[in-house]
């Protein structure tokens, strides 16, 4: 919504420029198709941008991981056990039984 905002904004304004640079310096009259091309390429490129740094977090699982990385660093099950019941925000994210 705000992208597209910005895109019709600088529509507007670039054709409002245009126009007067035309009667100001008579200048030749921009082409809609380029306006409308440069808003579009604005709009993809800033859906890619957000997008693809948001697929490669969303990919991750912060508890996930956090596991994953405490399991490395245990050497048998009942020291992983005893590691991660003293991470209580760990236990509530995550059910894990120990024995």
């Amino acid at each position: 919504m705000i992208a597209a905002t910005g895109a019709l904004v600088g529509a507007i304004l670039a054709v409002a420029l245009n126009l007067w640079m035309v009667q100001r310096f008579e200048m030749v009259r921009m082409a809609d198709g380029q306006v409308l091309g440069g808003a579009l390429l604005l709009l993809v490129l800033g859906q890619i941008a957000v997008f693809l740094p948001a697929a490669s977090a969303g990919a991750k699982s912060a508890p996930v991981t956090a596991l994953t990385l405490l399991a490395r660093a245990s050497r048998s099950a009942s020291s992983f056990c005893s590691t991660v019941a003293k991470v209580s925000w760990l236990m509530s994210a995550v059910s894990i039984r120990c024995s």
